[in-house]
C-alpha cells in the first residue's frame, strides 16, 4: 500500500479547509461592503453564504481531527512533510484575517442594529406624543 495516500487525502482536507476559511474571510469583507451600502437583499445572501461556509469548516475540522487520529496510530503522519507545514502556515496567516474581518464585521452589524433601535423608538416615541393638528395649535395660540 502506498504511504502517500493518507498524506495526500490528509493534504487536501487541510487545503480545503485553508480555502473555505479564506472565502468565509473574502465573504465577511463583501458582507461589509453590503452592509455599508445598505444592500439589504445581499447582505442576507452573504449571511447565508456565511452559514454554509462554517457549518463546511466545522465539517473539516472533525475530518481532519479523525485522520489526525488515523495516522498517528499508523504513524503515517511526518511533522517535516513540507505541504503539511506550508499548508498550515497559510491557515494559520487566513484565521488571523478571518479574526480580524469578524472584529470588523461585529462593529458593523452593532452600530447597524444600534442605529435600527434609535429609529424604532424615535418612531415609537412619534406615536406616543400627540402632534396637535394646525387647528389646534391657533387655537392654543389664541388661549395663550
Amino acid at each position: 500500500m502506498n504511504e502517500n495516500v493518507p498524506i495526500a487525502s490528509y493534504t487536501e482536507l487541510l487545503q480545503r479547509r485553508l480555502d473555505a476559511v479564506r472565502t468565509l474571510t473574502r465573504s465577511l469583507r463583501e458582507s461589509q461592503n453590503a452592509l455599508l451600502t445598505r444592500d439589504v437583499e445581499e447582505s442576507g445572501q452573504f449571511t447565508e453564504q456565511q452559514i454554509d461556509l462554517c457549518n463546511e469548516i466545522e465539517f473539516l475540522d472533525r475530518d481532519l481531527r479523525s485522520a489526525d487520529e488515523i495516522l498517528a496510530w499508523a504513524k503515517a503522519l511526518k511533522p517535516d512533510n513540507r505541504e503539511i507545514i506550508q499548508i498550515r502556515k497559510h491557515t494559520k496567516v487566513a484565521e488571523e484575517q478571518l479574526m480580524q474581518n469578524c472584529l470588523v464585521h461585529k462593529g458593523l452589524v452593532r452600530r447597524a442594529k444600534r442605529s435600527v433601535t434609535i429609529m424604532m423608538n424615535a418612531k415609537t416615541n412619534d406615536a406616543v406624543y400627540h402632534v396637535p393638528s394646525s387647528f389646534e395649535a391657533m387655537q392654543s395660540a389664541e388661549e395663550a
